[in-house]
């Protein structure tokens, strides 16, 4: 019998760079390196840094997706000011669906230059500090280039734990989506 490989995390001050990290490194094969939030690549809109089989560096950005998990909320504004994800210069984003064994990856220059284009269609909301707008996977905005990947049963079990270590310590709470007025 196979001996299973060991599944390490480093903690992060960014519980879904964690996510990120295993989802990259342990179930695609890749190399993954991180950052301390004071880093000046986070404060540019990157999460991880993505080394793939041929070496080819990737920067990755990283969102978590709560329910309903077959919309996701792209955030417009952060704390009265544009969103990470708009001033990103990440290549992707990741959105990780919270408590479910699967993410997405979406471009994140083709997606912002989609949401420069949005018109009133799109119903904004409020999630914690964010406004931003809920939209289906299968929008035609995003439904050409988005990629969702179901993760592997160790590291969705992984996922979990670290998730519910960060509500169990009081690092991260449970959210929810607020309409807002129009």
């Amino acid at each position: 019998m196979e001996k299973e490989k060991q599944i390490l995390i480093r903690k992060n001050a960014f519980w879904l760079s964690e996510v990120g990290y295993l989802f990259f490194k342990y179930q695609v094969g890749y190399e993954v390196y991180d950052f301390s939030k004071n880093a000046t690549l986070v404060e540019a809109g990157v999460d991880l840094f993505v080394l793939n089989k041929q070496n080819i560096p990737t920067y990755i950005i990283c969102y978590g997706n709560d329910y309903p998990y077959d919309k996701l909320f792209i955030p417009i504004s952060e704390n009265d000011k544009p969103s990470r994800l708009l001033q990103s210069i990440a290549d992707f984003v990741l959105f990780y669906d919270v408590n479910q064994n699967s993410l997405s990856l979406l471009d994140v220059p083709l997606l912002q230059e989609k949401l420069d284009k949005i018109d009133g269609n799109y119903k904004y909301v409020r999630k914690d500090n964010s406004v931003g707008i809920q939209i289906s996977k299968d929008d035609e905005l995003i439904n050409k280039f988005i990629n969702t990947y179901k993760l592997n049963q160790n590291i969705y079990e992984k996922c979990l734990k670290i998730y519910n270590y960060r509500i169990k310590n009081k690092k991260i709470t449970e959210s929810k989506y607020l309409p807002l007025a129009r």
